[in-house]
């Protein structure tokens, strides 16, 4: 999707806030950006930042407090968006010990009050405040896990290879 806040990067949901979260690119920059759910048009870009060594994959969560995380296949970082300085601050670096051949799902959970990101075996909660991981689920499937999402009981939907899991709270 082309437009004039550039191409698709990212979407999350923020609750809190009732508002979409977008990241976009173009020529080089990330741009976050918030959508009021009951005010479309009122678009507000609340931070950016430049790709360092070309355009990379990108995922965005939001936790219960309103925070936006921006995972960065890239430098393989979790970055807390910093709305009133409207910049990007890396929170946890060398997030996956290996990427190989994977398409990270990223989320926040509540019931685990954690971010939970999957790689091709493994889904790992961090938690948000030590970035300590924890093996939440294996994929006995061994494949790519494209995405997560939180359902309002608290269970998580994963998805990948055109299959759709469940992990339920403890």
């Amino acid at each position: 999707m082309e437009s004039g806040i550039g191409s698709y990067a990212a979407l999350d949901y923020d609750r809190v806030s009732d508002s979409i979260i977008l990241a976009t690119r173009r020529d080089g920059i990330v741009s976050i950006y918030r959508i009021p759910t009951t005010a479309p048009g009122k678009t507000i870009r609340i931070a950016s930042m430049t790709e360092e060594g070309g355009a990379t994959m990108k995922r965005l969560a939001s936790d219960n407090s309103g925070r936006i995380y921006l995972y960065d296949w890239g430098s393989n970082d979790i970055l807390l968006v910093d709305e009133p300085n409207m910049e990007l601050k890396t929170l946890f670096t060398d997030i996956l010990a290996s990427r190989a051949i994977t398409v990270p799902g990223f989320e926040y959970s509540a019931i685990e009050d954690a971010l939970i990101i999957g790689t091709l075996e493994y889904y790992y909660a961090i938690d948000r405040d030590t970035g300590k991981q924890e093996t939440l689920a294996m994929n006995k499937h061994g494949a790519d896990n494209f995405a997560i999402h939180e359902n309002p009981d608290g269970s998580l939907l994963f998805i990948h290879s055109g299959q759709i899991f469940k992990l339920n709270p403890r």
